[in-house]
């Protein structure tokens, strides 16, 4: 008996958000979002993977990294964001980035590590702002406040 061959097919993969079905290439800013972070905190990162996490106490803390990580990713508005940023909007968007650099700096200077990666909160906040349209924000406050834990 000759064996019969099927065509396969490929889909493209899925996010399954409520009762619709989401391409992943729908949220382009996120994995932008994503790409920034890692760039910025890859050195406190494996600075704390190999020091600080460690510990049996600190074990849980790259699962809380990367379970905020995939909320922000649930919550976010995958709609264009808006070309204008007001003008309060872009100075919340550079306090908040500066308050992030100075925590940062100190943190990586004063080899305080905690201090470094806790940094992450004020500029996980500036970028939703940046790159997120109005009231975004208050949808993405639990997932980034969820890094404090």
């Amino acid at each position: 008996m000759p064996q019969e061959r099927q065509a396969m097919s490929v889909e493209p993969a899925y996010v399954q958000i409520g009762s619709a079905r989401t391409p992943f290439n729908t949220k382009p800013a996120y994995f932008h979002l994503l790409a920034l972070t890692l760039a910025v905190y890859g050195y406190v990162i494996a600075q704390l993977l190999r020091d600080e996490w460690v510990r049996p106490e600190s074990g849980h803390d790259p699962i809380i990294l990367i379970l905020a990580l995939w909320l922000i990713y649930r919550r976010w508005d995958g709609r264009p964001i808006a070309r204008e940023v007001s003008a309060l909007r872009g100075l919340s968007i550079f306090f908040l980035f500066a308050f992030a650099a100075a925590m940062y700096v100190v943190g990586i200077i004063g080899q305080i590590s905690p201090l470094a990666y806790a940094s992450i909160i004020p500029f996980l906040l500036a970028a939703v702002l940046l790159f997120q349209g109005h009231g975004a924000e208050a949808k993405l406050i639990f997932p980034i406040a969820f890094v404090l834990l």
